[in-house]
């Protein structure tokens, strides 16, 4: 009976202790993160790139939450890249020119591009938008720059203009932690905020 006993509670603390330990699908990299949040960034930057997602941005509060805290989370990621690459204990561990490459481009990417300056450039092209909406009836008919459609396009452009340098420097950063092999430096622990 003891070893019956013994048996059924080693196979239950086994069974226990495996489900304890993350399986190859659960334990993600810090490059794999970082590419998953640059997919989902491309993905809303697509549609905001728009003057129908500036809309949906500037009136829906929900979809703007949902941009401004993937790019919170995006700007979280880099930081953790950020603390890796200038770790001194972990330095050793990475090519010196291509941390230094990765250093730049993150730190230009937080100080150009943070969540703070990014709500500021929303909320000018929501009051344009907003603007070119009150005056709709009135630049139905001028031409050119000042029409209804002229607005939207310089709108758009601009809009587009600031977006695709976000995308630029997440794609870049993005081939620098692959260039780096972040995952071989340190472990890495993902949070599940999405």
């Amino acid at each position: 009976m003891k070893i019956i006993s013994f048996l059924i509670t080693n196979v239950f603390l086994v069974g226990f202790l495996q489900a304890q330990e993350p399986t190859a699908q659960q334990q993600r990299s810090l490059e794999k993160e970082f590419d998953q949040l640059v997919v989902e960034w491309e993905k809303l930057s697509d549609e905001l790139k728009t003057y129908s997602g500036l809309e949906t941005y500037c009136t829906n509060d929900q979809y703007k939450a949902n941009v401004v805290n993937m790019l919170s989370l995006i700007h979280h990621y880099d930081s953790l890249v950020l603390d890796i690459i200038t770790d001194p204990s972990e330095m050793a561990k990475l090519d010196a020119k291509e941390q230094k490459k990765t250093k730049d481009e993150i730190e230009k990417f937080e100080s150009e591009y943070s969540t703070t300056a990014f709500i500021i450039k929303l909320k000018d092209e929501c009051k344009f938008r907003k603007e070119i909406e009150r005056n709709k009836e009135e630049s139905k008919n001028d031409f050119g720059m000042n029409s209804y459609d002229g607005q939207i396009l310089v709108l758009e452009t601009d809009l587009q203009k600031y977006v695709k340098h976000i995308d630029s420097r997440l794609e870049h950063i993005d081939d620098h932690v692959h260039k780096l092999h972040i995952d071989n430096v340190r472990e890495f622990e993902p949070i599940n905020e999405r």
